[in-house]
């Protein structure tokens, strides 16, 4: 079980599909890696620089990384990567308006970074030296060149007085580096690498500070900011913003508060200030919080579609969470940093919780918890729950004392946490044996009262088995049980286990489906192996069941689908054969009310190594295009080794050919390179690594987003995206491999998908009385599925080669036939509709390869114009007549098809 978080619920994958239509980007995808940066000893900066747009190749594929660069070039590459764009005016003799350098060089000297020569030029295409790029770094970056400490090299003789200290500045910095004979070279010129290398340095040490209070960010759209981001006071509001570095809350804003509105933070966020009024997250995307304030307790809020993957706090803090919409916070680690007797509050639903610092005090007043972990490190933790509040699972490694009156459904201790005390007992509670009993409590326990206070005993032996196509379940207890009293039960619930924890297994017989669970109403639902008597309290009064279970009776139960006559007992419905876990979960309650549970389980086949992250919900339907949704169970960061690959085939029996990508001349496939090529169908964000300049892509996909990404021949225009040449009606089956690779490069899942587009065939449209199409599809279709139609539409065609819609003169509309209309496609023996009478004798299920026939006649039913549907007496008047059959099988996938006929008046 798993407390989900509120969100906004998908209306229907057809939603998903018209957002993408409407609001895919329309920029180009990305281009492949320059050919000559493989191993280069910059490849990783280049890659970076080229993957966020500063910089590109050539024409050619390469990059030419060795090529020295001009002033002209590296001031671009700086403005570029410093997010500068004022302009000052200019008049260098060497530059006209015209030439491509001159706004960039106008940013650079607005900015004050670099300037031109005595004699009023500017040299553009001059190679640019390493003092020069010491210099405009050192002003970029206003470094204190004053008091750097001075350098020592073999060639300080050649170093420009002017450029001496800036030097001494970037070299203590380590933003540049002598040679390793400790020549600086400061005339020599510099290379692309060189200078994309040392730009990216200073980028990671630039700090953008907001020293008053205030709004800053565009009201619409998104700006770029690389390097530290700092908030030095309270009143800051930061809006519409992506942090290519870490974000600074600095100990200027007091007790004050600050605010993030659509903020993405690609690095840390440090939380260093705020007070009781807040460090407010809204609608925003940080990888890790971090709460390390000097003195008193910091509130931080998130709010809105906010998703934070973790917050470490290393000082006292309220976590809080606020009208969530999105994830929200997920996971929150009280570090040993942590003062002894610090109070941490957390106010939300989170998934988890560790705690590893020494007396720690949690409150938890409202919200919920997936899984609280208290490790061995975490000694003398007192842990407070409300009553509105909730813990699913609790894994206890050290001593803690749990208070308050809220819920704890599962609570596992360790040896090491034995003495642990509750003030309200847990629902379940498993010692290290694994063995489940009640646990220590300030006010009573498991027992029943007065009289016996000793739970019962499930023994070791207890075994969950797969045998002859069912789940059959041994287990023994130590006491005797009367199932006649009202405390005793022996109460049996029934799993799958699934990653995301135990899924209950459905009873079919109850008309809702709940979960499987036995107990002693079910009659006779325990056996004895060696006495073959069945127990239970038993619900027919003649019943010779027994109620009373003899101490250590070896009993068993079977769950099997139709194990009773005439779908008595039909109560699972389950292919035993396929690879599973089961769980069974046994609670015996003696006739004093005392309990003990135990768990057992079962694998039937192998699974693979359980990674934790997993893909879900994958499906691909093809509608004019291949729609391929999915979504991942954990958020995934782009900036950092994660990847999304989808790669795509057709297939013919069991050979699968990729789909070739008619842009680049090899086969297709996606990965985070591609601008914006996953998109959100909740968030209506695009996300991707992002090669464009201030992308306003996403480079951070929350967990559990629902994720579509679109083949289509001419999906852009100028055939930006003619990434295919498919015919989508012509029949084919298709198939996509997503494979996805975790933040730290490790892949983790693949997961296949595959789909078949229905094929019409045998078409034929014919005049006499009236106009008589028919056809057949290749694929079975129920037109009882929300999906699932066969549409018709009916056209004439001008000499023009129009088509104009015959109109249908019961409603006044277009003429269109779909499941609608009762019984509207035939066979001699059958109707086919959904039907809109009741009770209908048309049929829902439409064979495969079924010859249909439909018609379209005036007056064709009853004398009272039941469906006079055109207004068309003479078929033998000069026409050309056009029917499109459009066929949507149950998963989505589209076909279609036209046809047309000519009237040629006879003349008698």
């Amino acid at each position: 079980m798993s407390i989900l978080k509120p969100h906004r619920k998908l209306v229907s994958f057809l939603l998903s599909i018209c957002l993408i239509f409407s609001s895919f980007s329309t920029a180009a995808f990305g281009a492949s890696a320059q050919s000559d940066i493989k191993g280069h000893w910059a490849e990783s900066q280049i890659t970076s620089w080229i993957d966020q747009g500063f910089v590109k190749g050539f024409p050619d594929g390469s990059f030419k990384p060795n090529k020295n660069i001009t002033r002209a070039e590296f001031v671009s590459l700086a403005n570029h990567s410093f997010g500068l764009s004022e302009k000052a005016d200019i008049s260098f003799t060497d530059l006209k308006a015209k030439d491509w350098s001159y706004p960039e060089v106008q940013i650079a000297v607005k900015a004050g970074y670099i300037t031109g020569y005595q004699n009023n030029t500017f040299r553009p295409s001059n190679e640019i030296t390493r003092e020069e790029i010491a210099s405009a770094i050192a002003k970029l970056l206003k470094l204190n060149t004053a008091n750097a400490a001075a350098s020592s090299f073999k060639d300080d003789a050649s170093i420009a007085a002017w450029s001496k200290a800036a030097i001494n500045a970037v070299v203590a910095d380590k933003i540049m580096t002598p040679s390793s004979a400790n020549n600086f070279r400061p005339t020599s010129p510099t290379t692309r690498a060189e200078a994309i290398v040392a730009l990216d340095r200073a980028l990671k040490l630039r700090v953008t500070t907001f020293a008053a209070a205030g709004t800053y960010g565009p009201a619409t759209g998104s700006q770029v900011i690389n390097g530290t981001v700092e908030i030095a006071v309270s009143g800051v509001t930061l809006q519409n913003t992506v942090v290519n570095g870490d974000l600074l809350l600095g100990e200027g804003i007091g007790e004050g508060d600050a605010t993030l509105k659509n903020v993405t933070v690609k690095g840390k966020t440090i939380v260093n200030g705020g007070g009781a009024n807040s460090i407010h997250f809204e609608d925003s995307i940080l990888l890790t919080i971090v709460i390390d304030k000097a003195n008193g307790t910091v509130r931080i809020v998130a709010e809105g579609s906010t998703t934070v993957a973790t917050v470490v706090v290393q000082t006292p803090a309220t976590i809080e969470e606020s009208n969530v919409t999105g994830t929200g916070i997920k996971a929150v680690q009280l570090t040993d940093l942590l003062p002894k007797d610090s109070l941490v509050t957390l106010k939300g639903s989170f998934e988890s919780l560790t705690v590893s610092g020494a007396s720690i005090k949690i409150d938890i007043p409202v919200g919920s918890v997936d899984k609280v972990t208290t490790e061995s490190t975490a000694t003398g933790t007192s842990l407070n729950l409300g009553k509105d509040a909730k813990i699913l699972n609790l894994v206890l490694g050290a001593v803690a004392k749990l208070l308050g009156t809220g819920t704890i459904e599962n609570a596992t201790v360790s040896d090491a946490a034995k003495g642990t005390t509750f003030e309200t007992q847990p629902n379940k509670v498993t010692d290290s044996s694994g063995t489940v009993t009640p646990p220590v409590s300030g006010g009573g326990g498991g027992g029943g009262g007065s009289g016996d206070t000793t739970a019962p005993i499930i023994k070791s032996d207890a075994a969950l088995s797969i045998v002859d196509g069912g789940l059959l379940l041994n287990f023994s207890f130590n006491k005797q049980i009367d199932l006649s009293t009202s405390s005793a039960n022996v109460e049996i619930k029934y799993f799958t286990k699934k990653y995301a924890g135990l899924e209950p297994i459905s009873n079919l017989i109850k008309d809702e489906h709940p979960p499987l669970v036995k107990d002693k109403t079910w009659d006779g639902y325990l056996y004895n192996v060696d006495t073959h008597v069945s127990y239970s309290k038993g619900t027919d009064p003649q019943s010779t069941y027994s109620n009373v279970i003899p101490a250590n009776s070896n009993l068993a139960t079977l769950v099997k689908y139709g194990y009773h006559d005439n779908g008595d007992m039909d109560y699972a419905n389950i292919d035993w054969s396929l690879p599973a876990t089961y769980v069974a979960q046994i609670k015996v309650t003696d006739n004093s009310g005392n309990w003990s549970m135990k768990q057992v389980e079962v694998t039937n086949g192998s699974f693979p190594a359980d990674t934790g992250l997993k893909i879900n919900n994958a499906s691909l339907v093809v509608d004019n295009g291949l729609i391929l949704g999915f979504s991942v169970n954990k958020a995934l960061d782009f900036d950092s080794n994660a990847n999304v690959k989808i790669e795509y085939f057709t297939k013919s029996g069991n050979v699968e050919t990729p789909i070739g990508n008619s842009i680049a001349g090899s086969n297709l496939v996606k990965n985070k390179d591609w601008d914006g090529y996953l998109y959100g169908a909740i968030t209506q964000k695009s996300y991707s690594k992002g090669l464009k300049l201030n992308s306003t892509y996403l480079n951070v996909i929350p967990a559990d987003t629902s994720l579509v990404t679109l083949v289509r021949q001419g999906f852009h225009s100028n055939g930006d995206m003619d990434y295919v040449d498919i015919d989508w009606n012509a029949p084919a089956t298709y198939v996509a491999k997503i494979t996805v690779t975790d933040n730290s490069g490790t892949v983790t899942d693949i997961k296949t998908v595959e789909t078949t587009v229905p094929s019409i065939s045998n078409v034929s449209l014919t005049v006499g009385e009236g106009l008589l199409l028919q056809f057949s599809i290749d694929k079975e279709i129920n037109l009882s599925s929300q999906a699932a139609d066969v549409k018709i539409e009916y056209f004439t065609k001008g000499s023009d080669g129009q088509l104009s819609a015959l109109t249908n003169t019961m409603t006044h509309d277009a003429l269109v036939k779909s499941k609608a209309w009762d019984g509207y496609l035939w066979t001699p023996e059958q109707n086919y509709s959904t039907g809109g009478k009741s009770p209908s004798s048309y049929r829902d299920l439409i064979s495969a390869d079924t010859l249909l026939a439909t018609v379209v006649k005036f007056g064709f039913h009853n004398p009272i114009t039941d469906m006079d549907y055109v207004d068309i007496t003479d078929w033998n008047v000069a026409a050309t007549y056009v029917v499109k059959i459009t066929v949507t099988d149950s998963l989505g996938n589209k076909s279609f098809a036209t046809k047309e006929v000519t009237v040629t008046p006879i003349t008698v």
